[in-house]
């Protein structure tokens, strides 16, 4: 019997708890270690050309490299991502791997074997050898991928996971204010499930529960669907015609409570459990938890990597302007972006983004302090402190830049640098033009006047 299909006993599993624990940390974290990890971005050291692309604080991503990184990309991710969009993933995860070898963060390479071994415990020979050949990767290729993923994750737990929390009160307020999130539908039942890859190590585990050992407990140890095992197996609520069809007929059988015989499905071996039809709240919080945790990590993180951004320097070489920008407007140092005035309540929408420590941020800061006094009921002006989080022209303290004004800031400032100004969505530009405050306010007074009107 493998490995992973090992089935001990549960004095044998308690000693697995705080493996248990790290597991599901790094498995947080991995969800949100940036896109580029995800898709497998690892750099490597290329031959041939050696034309460089964009340099990052001296170290340098070349066309080859980003041309064959770009090629392993499955076809329906180059749909969704343009290269140069994907250029900006690798910058992103050049940036991480950079701080946290600044913070003295590494792995051994018995821990990439590790994490390698795990992966081929879950899938056959042909199955591995299979995704090596769709991504266009040897199995050297995927340690090196490997050992970044795994340098960014423990980079990401350190500096950000580990010092986030979600108080129960935001937790109950969710399931409260979501209860359909946590009833079935019409034609919804609940299931949770373990899937391994042998009838024999299904056959044990359905000896166990019939002994009286928890459903959930098992799932959680065993169970190959690494997304439903850290939450006792449990998939949700699932409705016809959308299943594997020998795993919908067991799962509509059963009645509440009760567990399947072993079936066999195109995934291996599966034991099911027909749950509630409804979640109670302690058996939700945890799911909640994580999908708030993971959406407040997603925040911090963008904020995170901004700050380093903000920090370095990273110059392109021909970078083209993108289609639909403009030149500068004449007399002016703010670009135009191509988009019409974009207005909350009625009034111009007027951002400025920096972060502490930022040489040139206080001089912009105290510009659009001094301009918008001339513009008071006129406009909405957001001033977001990237690496807090915060809109410092409110007197609350938030703790994270919502994705919409994340998502109006890496649109147009692509290279990530602070100060930024974006006034109301239509002109922009990075950093200061002028060299004193006085010079700044008159610029700045005369586009803002331009789309207030």
């Amino acid at each position: 019997m493998e490995k992973e299909e090992q089935v001990k006993s549960p004095k044998a599993r308690k000693g697995n708890e705080k493996k248990k624990l790290k597991r599901r940390i790094y498995a947080i974290a991995s969800l949100l270690v940036l896109l580029g990890v995800v898709l497998g971005i690892a750099f490597l050291t290329m031959p041939g050309s050696k034309k460089t692309v964009v340099t990052v604080n001296g170290e340098p991503i070349s066309q080859q490299e980003l041309d064959l990184q770009y090629d392993r990309l499955p076809e329906q991710y180059k749909s969704l991502l343009p290269k140069e969009a994907f250029l900006d993933e690798m910058i992103r995860i050049k940036l991480l791997l950079q701080e946290a070898k600044k913070q003295g963060i590494a792995v051994t390479n018995d821990e990439v074997a590790q994490q390698i071994a795990e992966i081929k415990d879950k899938v056959s020979k042909e199955a591995f050898s299979q995704l090596l050949q769709e991504r266009k990767l040897t199995e050297k290729d995927l340690e090196l991928q490997m050992k970044d993923q795994l340098v960014i994750g423990r980079l990401l737990n350190q500096t950000i996971l580990s010092k986030l929390s979600i108080p129960d009160e935001r937790i109950e307020a969710y399931y409260r204010d979501n209860p359909n999130e946590f009833t079935a539908g019409p034609g919804e039942i609940q299931v949770s499930h373990i899937l391994v890859k042998s009838k024999e190590s299904a056959d044990s585990l359905l000896e166990e529960i019939n002994a009286g050992t928890d459903f959930h407990e098992l799932a959680e140890i065993y169970s190959l669907d690494g997304a439903s095992a850290k939450h006792g197996g449990r998939i949700g609520f699932i409705s016809k015609g959308k299943m594997d069809k020998t795993f919908e007929e067991k799962a509509f059988s059963l009645k509440e409570g009760e567990v399947s015989s072993v079936i066999e499905t195109p995934f291996g071996f599966q034991l099911i459990r027909r749950e509630a039809d409804s979640l109670t709240f302690t058996d939700a919080k945890e799911l909640i938890k994580e999908r708030l945790l993971l959406e407040t990590l997603g925040t911090a993180l963008e904020t995170f990597v901004n700050q380093l951004r903000s920090n370095s320097v990273i110059t392109y070489s021909n970078r083209p302007t993108p289609t639909g920008e403009k030149e500068p407007l004449y007399g002016s140092s703010f670009r135009d972006s191509g988009e019409g005035v974009c207005k909350d309540d009625g009034k111009a929408v007027i951002r400025l983004y920096t972060a502490s420590g930022c040489k040139g941020c206080p001089l912009a800061a105290k510009s659009f302090e001094e301009v918008l006094k001339g513009f008071v009921g006129k406009i909405q002006f957001r001033h977001w402190e990237l690496n807090t989080g915060d809109n410092l022209a409110t007197p609350e303290t938030e703790k994270g830049v919502p994705q919409r004004e994340l998502g109006m800031f890496k649109k147009l400032d692509r290279d990530g640098k602070v100060p930024f100004s974006i006034i109301g969505c239509k002109y922009y530009r990075a950093g200061n033009f002028f060299a004193t405050a006085t010079e700044e306010s008159k610029e700045l007074a005369a586009v803002i006047s331009s789309v207030v009107g």
